[in-house]
């Protein structure tokens, strides 16, 4: 819908993202592109905006560039252009496609958030009839936009931080071995520095 980057906190590198209106029938077509597919297959031309691009047979006009580092809901997509939001359209019967992602205000906790979440599929619940496939009224939940989408990388992030602290400590044993072993070879250096006046700052740092 319209409010897709308002809501993800998304500002476009150039131009702007979709405008009030523009997931309405009738509106005319836009489309927001990355910045990969901008650079790579636009030749990263600062001109872009308002240049007329052909998705499925239908142009729309190109309204702004994102940034980078933006991607959703993963690195592969790389255009975004706004639903055409007509209950009538053949689009939405019996089709169960779309996710709502939504922005939790500071001050409301889990618990809170989640009766939300109820009452809203209730009332979906209520105003509309769902095949037993894909019930929006039954058993809604709710998902970070992290887990929605990366997943969950937490077993696999700790099990490369512990390879990676294991190595760590073995090249750091490895190397204090190595100073040992040199230190000891040079005791009768070290004991002659002393005895010129070196103190045990600058024997360190000879070490």
């Amino acid at each position: 819908s319209a409010e897709l980057f308002e809501v993800l906190g998304a500002r476009p590198l150039l131009g702007r993202t979709f405008a009030p209106g523009e997931d309405r029938p009738g509106a005319e077509p836009v489309v927001v592109v990355s910045y990969g597919l901008w650079q790579q297959e636009l030749g990263g031309d600062p001109q872009v905006v308002g240049r007329r691009l052909e998705f499925d047979g239908t142009e729309a006009t190109v309204v702004g560039v994102m940034p980078r580092a933006f991607y959703f809901p993963a690195p592969e997509y790389r255009a975004w252009r706004p639903l055409d939001l007509d209950p009538s359209s053949p689009s939405y019967a019996n089709n169960g496609f779309l996710a709502l992602i939504g922005r939790v205000r500071a001050d409301v906790g889990p618990g809170e958030l989640s009766a939300d979440v109820q009452s809203m599929a209730s009332a979906l619940g209520a105003r509309f009839a769902y095949p037993q496939a894909w019930d929006k009224s039954r058993g809604a939940k709710l998902t970070s936009l992290r887990d929605y989408t990366v997943g969950d990388v937490r077993p696999a992030v700790l099990l490369l931080f512990g390879a990676v602290t294991l190595v760590l400590l073995v090249a750091c044993a490895n190397v204090a071995a190595l100073v040992l072993a040199r230190t000891s070879d040079r005791q009768s250096e070290m004991a002659l520095r002393a005895a010129l006046g070196a103190g045990r700052g600058r024997l360190m740092r000879q070490a």
